[in-house]
C-alpha cells in the first residue's frame, strides 16, 4: 500500500477501527489487517478515483460522526445530515447539494481576502445572523437558520446540538437571536408584568447566555463564542406572523437597551469567555432605526451591504 493509500484512513478512537475517507459508509470501515485488501477492491479504486476527478462534489465531502449508538453523515458542502449511508448518492445529486457546491466555488475564486476568517465560523439562529447577514461571506462560514426568539432558545423550545451541525473544537460559534423578541414581546411583557423593559431584558439575557454557556462548555474553551447584537428595528412591510408591538421609537429604545444589557453580560463572563459582536452602528440612522438605505425592504440589512460586517468579524477573530 502506498503512503497515499495509507493516509486515505482515518483511525476512530473509539473502536480502534479505520474509515476510509473515500468510501464513507459502513462498507468503509476496516480492521489494521483489512486495510491493505479494502485499497484494491473494485469499489474503493472506483469511488477513490470518483473524489480525485470531482472533488467535494463527490462523497469525500461527506464525514461520518457517531454518538454511542447513533450514526449519521453530515456533507461539509450543505451542512445537511443524512442518516441512513444508502441516500449518501441521492443528496450528492441533489438540489441544494449542487447550489451549495457551485456556492462556494464562487467564493474560492472571488472571497475577499478580508472577509475570509482565519477559522471555520458557525452562524446560528434568526434570519439575521442564521442566513442573511453572513450567508455570502466565506466557504468557511456555515450558516444554520433555526427559526425562533430569544426566548424559545434560551428555554430550550428550539433544540440545538452543536455537534450535530457539524461543529468541532477550535472553531467559532455566533448566536443571533433577539431581534423578534424586540419586535413582538418585551414591550408587551413589560405590560403584563407592570415593570420597566430592563427587568423584562435582563431576565431573558441571563437565561440567553446560559444556555450558550451550556452548548460550549463540552468544547473545554477551544470555541470561540459570539453573541450578536440585536439589529437596529424596522417599520418595512410587517409580517402578520410575528407583528409589530409598540411604536417604532420604542422599539429603537428597546433595542439599545437590550444591547447594553446583552453586552455588558457578556463582557462579565470570563470562562468559558462570550463575545459581544456589534457591526450595526454604519446601518443604524440617527433615531435608532434601521436605515432604509441597506434594508432588504423588510427587517434586515440587505446582503448586498454585509461587506463590513464580514471585513469585521474576521478582523475580531484573527485578534483573538
Amino acid at each position: 500500500m502506498t503512503s497515499e493509500d495509507s493516509a486515505a484512513f482515518l483511525r476512530d478512537d473509539v473502536t480502534g477501527m479505520w474509515q476510509c475517507i473515500y468510501c464513507i459508509d459502513d462498507q468503509g470501515i476496516v480492521t489494521d489487517d483489512k486495510k491493505e485488501a479494502h485499497g484494491r477492491t473494485r469499489r474503493h479504486l472506483r469511488l477513490r478515483q470518483q473524489y480525485i476527478e470531482q472533488g467535494n462534489s463527490a462523497r469525500g465531502c461527506i464525514e461520518r460522526n457517531t454518538n454511542g449508538a447513533l450514526v449519521w453523515w453530515m456533507c461539509k458542502i450543505c451542512m445537511c445530515r443524512v442518516d441512513n449511508h444508502a441516500q449518501i448518492d441521492g443528496h450528492l445529486v441533489g438540489m441544494k447539494h449542487r447550489r451549495c457546491l457551485k456556492r462556494q466555488r464562487w467564493y474560492s475564486s472571488s472571497t475577499d481576502p478580508e472577509c475570509d476568517p482565519p477559522m471555520v465560523v458557525h452562524c446560528i439562529g434568526d434570519s439575521h445572523g442564521g442566513k442573511y447577514l453572513f450567508q455570502s461571506m466565506s466557504p468557511r462560514v456555515r450558516c444554520h437558520f433555526i427559526a425562533g426568539t430569544m426566548h424559545t432558545f434560551a428555554t430550550g423550545r428550539r433544540v440545538v446540538d452543536l455537534r450535530k451541525l457539524g461543529i468541532r473544537s477550535e472553531q467559532a460559534v455566533l448566536f443571533s437571536y433577539g431581534e423578534i423578541d424586540v419586535r413582538c414581546h418585551v414591550e408587551r411583557l413589560a405590560k403584563i408584568r407592570d415593570c420597566g423593559f430592563d427587568a423584562v431584558i435582563s431576565a431573558l439575557v441571563a437565561l440567553y447566555i446560559k444556555e450558550i454557556l451550556r452548548l460550549v462548555q463540552d468544547f473545554r474553551d477551544e470555541l470561540v463564542a459570539f453573541a450578536l447584537a440585536v439589529p437596529p428595528p424596522s417599520d418595512l412591510n410587517e409580517n402578520p406572523r410575528v407583528p409589530f408591538y409598540g411604536a417604532l421609537s420604542d422599539r429603537a429604545a428597546i433595542t439599545k437597551l437590550f444591547n447594553e444589557i446583552l453586552e455588558a453580560s457578556c463582557l462579565k463572563q470570563v470562562e468559558p469567555k462570550l463575545h459581544f459582536f456589534q457591526p450595526f452602528a454604519q446601518f443604524t440612522s440617527g433615531d435608532g432605526t434601521l436605515n432604509h438605505a441597506f434594508s432588504d425592504g423588510h427587517v434586515h440589512v440587505d446582503s448586498v451591504h454585509c461587506k463590513p460586517i464580514h471585513q469585521q468579524l474576521t478582523a475580531e477573530l484573527a485578534a483573538i
